[in-house]
């Protein structure tokens, strides 16, 4: 039964630590630089993007939750 009590224990544990991690705010990168909404950013000079393809522009960021979170979605669009 103790046994059982240290398993349950270290799930609960395991649960809340990962939820308290995951609230935290993602840190704001040392390079960041605000862009304001609806501000069109030229990218033909930069990039050489194909005129008659769809383009997906995928912002990933190692630190935040939701990028690793969306990392094997993003895998899937590629393949």
């Amino acid at each position: 039964m103790m046994w059982l009590l240290v398993l349950l224990s270290a799930v609960i544990a395991l649960f809340w630590y990962n939820d308290w991690l995951y609230q935290l705010p993602t840190p704001v990168p040392e390079n960041y630089k605000p862009v304001k909404t609806g501000t069109v950013i030229a990218l033909q000079d930069r990039l050489a993007l194909p005129a008659n393809k769809p383009v997906l522009l995928h912002f990933f960021n190692p630190d935040c939750p939701c990028s690793r979170f969306n990392k094997p979605h993003f895998k899937a669009l590629v393949r």
